[in-house]
């Protein structure tokens, strides 16, 4: 990961910063939006744990079983915030 945190600002492609995420977090927690730690979440299921691995086609988008991986997520976390709320 801090090999390619150094290299995205040299990439002429827009990915998400982690500034950029920390405000989501912010704004997800501030308002109790959904949210889930998809980097989190590819990582513990790639076989290395090096995203990209085999759960990315290119070098920013999931593969089929990768969007799997965070549909599920959010699907348990918007279940666990409905089951909050009843």
């Amino acid at each position: 990961m801090k090999l390619a945190r150094s290299t995205l600002p040299e990439v002429p492609r827009h990915q998400a910063s982690d500034t950029e995420n920390e405000i989501i977090s912010f704004l997800a927690e501030k308002y109790d939006l959904v949210k889930i730690n998809g980097e989190q979440l590819i990582m513990e299921a790639e076989p290395n744990g090096i995203p990209g691995e085999t759960l990315m086609s290119d070098r920013c988008h999931l593969t089929f079983a990768g969007r799997e991986i965070v549909v599920r997520a959010f699907e348990e976390e918007i279940a666990r915030i409905a089951d909050r709320n009843r």
